[in-house]
């Protein structure tokens, strides 16, 4: 299968891309995943670096909430290569593992604490049905405060784009790495 290149070295790197590739570089350690397969289109890899790295590093989000909405999102988008890692940010952030099983197998959130289940509920309205119901909707309001809410969305946003340009590109999660249970494909 042909595929297009995922730049995780400088090599026949030039211009515009050697220079994006340098400050993901530099403000990540590395590039990986969906930032290397970007950079064949230099002007994205830097806006999609740009707005993850406050999404990511620079939030209001609390770390809990923050993985617990990229985990929901990674689940809904079916990516393998973030859910890899994430798994375990997500424990680490204070998400226990009956919730993030919840998550992974596409569980009812029976059980789940509320903040938790209002989080899990946007997500999955949003990326299955592209509406959030007023209740749902209502719930996270009540919750939290609108810059919250707001990132909750944006941060949703943010990784069903990743999910996509990965999943175009077929990047499986490192060998050993937390996978999802697949799903068949439909089409």
């Amino acid at each position: 299968m042909e595929r297009l290149p995922v730049h995780t070295t400088p090599d026949g790197l030039e211009g515009e891309a050697l220079e994006v590739f340098t400050e993901i570089q530099q403000s990540r350690g590395m590039v990986v995943g969906a930032l290397a397969a970007l950079l064949n289109s230099p002007p994205l890899a830097r806006l999609v670096s740009d707005m993850g790295a406050y999404i990511r590093f620079h939030s209001v989000l609390e770390p809990e909430v923050r993985e617990l909405t990229i985990l929901a999102a990674l689940r809904e988008t079916d990516c393998e290569f973030e859910w890899s890692f994430h798994e375990k940010y997500a424990l680490e952030a204070g998400v226990s593992q009956d919730t993030v099983d919840v998550v992974k197998y596409g569980r009812d959130l029976q059980g789940v604490p509320a903040a938790h289940a209002e989080v899990i509920q946007v997500v999955r309205e949003l990326l299955r049905r592209r509406q959030v119901a007023p209740a749902t909707r209502q719930a996270l309001l009540d919750r939290y405060d609108d810059q919250t809410v707001t990132e909750v969305v944006g941060l949703t946003g943010y990784y069903a784009l990743v999910s996509q340009v990965l999943n175009f590109w077929q990047l499986p999660g490192p060998d050993g790495a937390p996978s999802l249970p697949r799903r068949p494909v439909s089409g």
